[in-house]
């Protein structure tokens, strides 16, 4: 990008320095640092007083156009446990073609001491910039402030990636009685704007005549327009995490700009976003991706046909996703283009997920299957509201046969045919095919992945139980164990344990026959203190308490955001507990259906005496991996119903 901008300029664009941040703050007052808590948030532990946000361009002989964000903000402290939000650490890259630089102006702790303010400079060893690798970060750590202190910071960070301006996060994890974003563009760049969340802003929009010096010549003077863009808003409340959220930043209220095109004087204009058609078409051509897979000649030496043909189709799935996931390791970088290409990535063994699953696609292909790559974006890189340049970072693989489409993704050593990674769990993919044609595909599954556990229980005086659990994981349960799972069954009962206050568990054996579309297996023995109480000659045992769950995770009043358990899953506990020598059962829970067909949440429970054993049911079935935040009540009210379950309790008497 910056190659193009750069041909033929000899100029230099200066702006006035950020002062505009400092005065719209203003000073610190004896009101501000006396005031006990907040009028605008009450219960708040910390707020940004204000907070100004100034992006404006350069131009560098060496590097080109470049973006100046100047952040400056002043937080008032209410309560010291919230002193770790008042620090703060940005990366950025020092070396490279994107030279980034990053510079703390201002960083104070403002007191009252004897009804007067007092200001103290941050401290050398509170300024942090640290290596990361191929990165740094720089910041200021606030351990020192204390309840009713203001602290107020301004950095400037410098960078020559255009393509984006900097990002305004409207909400972070503190309240905001202020805020406010500037940004002066030349005329030259086109920008889209999109906003994410409710927030309702300010905006303000001017054109200014600037002078940029060495546009027509080294030392002449000429006035170019100047876009100004003046967002601002007050009383912005903090962004508050919600149990079961796939990617906060899919709801945090922001507002993005994405370079549409450039257009310098006398000059073309060049389309820098290119529309979604567009951007397909050019990808099945780009060497990069669509070419790549035409280098797969060396894959008709490598592969002997034969032994797959004889196989069934998922038989044919498995065993090159298989071979892949045993040759090759993810360097764990996403992209939608290669790093090595398809070739270097078979025989050294290692690639970004680009080089992975075109490489997957390519054997497919080479089988005569119909295969094809398929773009998304993963979880981590959120769900996008409208299209732009970073709306896919990740390729997985999908097969077509007999109009059934199978996905693959072999980035992961734990995935299967149709169980892909977690992180690919993110709403809709597009299958790019050689034609140019997209089909969208939706990236969640549609069956329930089911973890079955069945618990064989004893019961001594002294409250211990005892006995033998057995687990059984399959689909996406069982990648979550195999994700988990180092190999080490000692380490295993271990982490069993650290689960279950007062349990022991010995003699761990985990049944995995290493084929990943198969369900895993586990099985211990157990004691645990305290599992039961003996009272006047009765035992009280609750038969679920191995069940994760203590209170209910859902407890605000209403919810804004979708409930995300990111498949359908049922799990199935199944509890004997062997009635002691000399007792009898004297009450029973009773049995408990519950299903909402709305959220697809189901409980049941179910209690009967066989033999002699009391064997008890917990079936709890999430029919949908997201529901919809309007459904929110019925998900609370069930989840309620649930604890209320788990607290029931067997009771066996003495003849």
């Amino acid at each position: 990008m910056n190659k193009i901008l750069c041909l033929s300029l000899s100029l230099l664009i200066l702006f006035s320095t950020a002062v505009y941040a400092q005065d719209f703050l203003g000073k610190v007052t004896v009101t501000e640092l006396a005031e006990p808590s907040n009028t605008s948030f009450p219960k708040a532990k910390a707020v940004v007083l204000n907070e100004a946000i100034q992006v404006e361009f350069e131009y560098d002989y060496e590097y080109g156009f470049r973006v100046n964000e100047t952040v400056s903000r002043k937080i008032k402290l209410y309560d010291s446990s919230a002193k770790e939000q008042l620090s703060f650490a940005i990366p950025y890259a020092p070396k490279g073609y994107s030279k980034e630089d990053m510079t703390i102006t201002v960083s104070n702790i403002y007191r009252l001491i004897g009804g007067k303010v007092v200001k103290e400079k941050s401290a050398k060893e509170t300024l942090n910039d640290i290596d990361k690798g191929n990165w740094r970060e720089k910041g200021v750590s606030y351990d020192n402030a204390k309840a009713g202190d203001i602290i107020e910071y301004t950095y400037t960070k410098t960078t020559s990636y255009i393509d984006e301006l900097p990002e305004w996060y409207i909400q972070n994890d503190l309240p905001k009685e202020k805020t406010a974003y500037m940004i002066m563009v030349p005329e030259y760049f086109t920008y889209s704007i999109v906003q994410k969340g409710d927030i309702k802003l300010k905006e303000q929009d001017y054109t200014k005549r600037v002078n940029f010096r060495g546009l027509n010549g080294a030392f002449g003077n000429t006035e170019v327009n100047v876009i100004q863009k003046i967002f601002s808003a007050q009383l912005v409340s903090a962004y508050e995490v919600e149990p079961y959220l796939d990617n906060p930043s899919n709801y945090i209220a922001t507002v993005r700009f994405d370079l549409q095109q450039v257009q310098f004087s006398h000059s073309p204009v060049e389309k820098v976003m290119q529309e979604e058609k567009a951007f397909y078409a050019d990808l099945i051509k780009n060497r990069g991706f669509g070419r790549e897979l035409k280098q797969d000649k060396f894959l008709k030496k490598e592969m002997n046909i034969e032994e797959y043909k004889s196989l069934p189709i998922e038989g044919q799935l498995t065993k090159v996703l298989t071979e892949v996931q045993a040759r090759v390791k993810w360097n764990n970088e996403y992209g939608i283009f290669i790093q090595n290409g398809i070739k270097p990535t078979y025989y050294k063994g290692t690639g970004n997920s680009a080089d992975i699953n075109l490489l997957l696609t390519a054997m497919y292909r080479n089988l005569g299957l119909k295969a094809n790559p398929v773009l998304l974006s993963t979880r981590s890189n959120g769900v996008k509201p409208v299209w732009q340049r970073n709306f896919y970072n990740h390729v997985i693989t999908a097969v077509e046969v007999n109009n059934q489409i199978y996905l693959m993704d072999a980035t992961s050593p734990h995935t299967s045919f149709n169980v892909l990674a977690l992180e690919d769990l993110n709403g809709e993919g597009s299958i790019i095919s050689d034609n140019g044609t997209v089909m969208k595909v939706n990236l969640m599954p549609n069956y329930a992945s089911v973890l079955t556990k069945k618990h064989q229980v004893n019961l001594m005086p002294n409250g211990t139980i005892s006995g033998q659990i057995i687990e059984n994981y399959n689909n996406y349960e069982a990648l979550n164990f195999r994700s988990m799972y180092d190999g080490s069954e000692w380490r295993l009962g271990k982490w069993y344990e650290s689960q279950n206050f007062g349990m022991t568990v010995t003699n761990t054996r985990v049944y995995d026959n290493g084929n990943k579309a198969k369900d895993v297996r586990v099985a211990f023995t157990f004691t645990k203190d305290n599992g039961a109480m003996m009272f006047n000659n009765k035992y009280f045992i609750s038969p679920f308490q191995f069940y994760p769950l203590l209170e209910n995770p859902f407890k605000a009043e209403e919810r804004k955001n979708p409930i995300y358990f990111g498949y359908p899953q049922v799990d199935n506990y199944q509890v004997g507990i062997i009635i002691p020598e000399g007792y009898q059962v004297d009450e029973l829970p009773k049995a408990f259906t519950t299903k909402d067909v709305n959220t697809g949440l189901e409980v049941q429970t179910k209690f009967e005496v066989k033999d002699n054993q009391v064997l008890c049911t917990l079936v709890v079935a999430k029919g949908k991996g997201i529901i919809p935040a309007k459904d929110y009540a019925s998900v609370k009210a069930i989840y309620q119903q649930l604890v209320e379950q788990l607290k029931g309790q067997v009771i066996l008497e003495k003849k």
